[in-house]
């Protein structure tokens, strides 16, 4: 079945994945994600086989590779320079406007939070007095 099949790949990629990243955490969060499309509710036993499999993936890639990295980003050393001691206005020039996503980003909060404790509030008077209504 389709689901029998899923399993061998998912736990495939999430080996490859905290192998490559030097990352086992990594990996378990991909798999979960990945069966998550599967099933909504994840067992334990399944939990434990992707903890495993992705802890001992990094483990072989440490004994065979060391402690180091397979992916290291090369930054040139201008990209330091132009960052240390400069204005917000230097670092993101022309992007300056994006800095209103952060008043946006608190306020969509706020109102999530808020609508959440209307529907929450709502839910309890409907259960309470529905019956009424």
């Amino acid at each position: 079945s389709c689901a029998d099949s899923i399993l061998p790949a998912t736990l495939g990629f999430s080996c490859g994945f905290a192998a490559s990243f030097n990352a086992p955490l990594s990996g378990i969060l991909f798999a979960a994600e990945e069966m998550d499309h599967l099933s909504g509710r994840l067992a334990k036993s399944l939990i434990l086989m992707l903890l495993a499999a992705s802890v001992m993936s990094t483990l072989v890639v440490r004994a065979f590779m060391t402690n180091s990295h397979l992916f290291e980003a090369h930054l040139p050393q201008g990209i330091f320079d132009a960052v240390r001691g400069g204005s917000l206005e230097y670092v993101l020039g022309s992007h300056m406007w994006m800095l209103i996503a952060v008043p946006i980003g608190i306020l969509c909060a706020i109102l999530s939070k808020l609508m959440c404790q209307f529907l929450r509030g709502t839910h309890h008077f409907m259960r309470r007095y529905g019956h009424r209504v």
